[in-house]
């Protein structure tokens, strides 16, 4: 997969971070909403670190399957 189609998964993670936040600040601390958008933020924030440092090293990881 090219760089650029990477690159949208990541403006789209970036996004949904966004949103995710914005409706954490809504949600009580405790409820289990809240608990729920903590792990979500969690595999996004996860997401981005891994597809961040794979635009980094230019790491191509389906390459081995052409």
């Amino acid at each position: 997969m090219n760089r650029q189609f990477w690159k949208g998964i990541l403006i789209v993670l970036l996004i949904m971070q966004g949103i995710l936040v914005a409706s954490m600040l809504s949600v009580g601390r405790g409820t289990p909403t809240f608990v729920v958008s903590v792990l979500a933020t969690i595999h996004v924030v996860a997401g981005m670190a891994i597809i961040g440092s794979m635009l980094y090293f230019e790491w191509d990881p389906f390459e081995p399957l052409r």
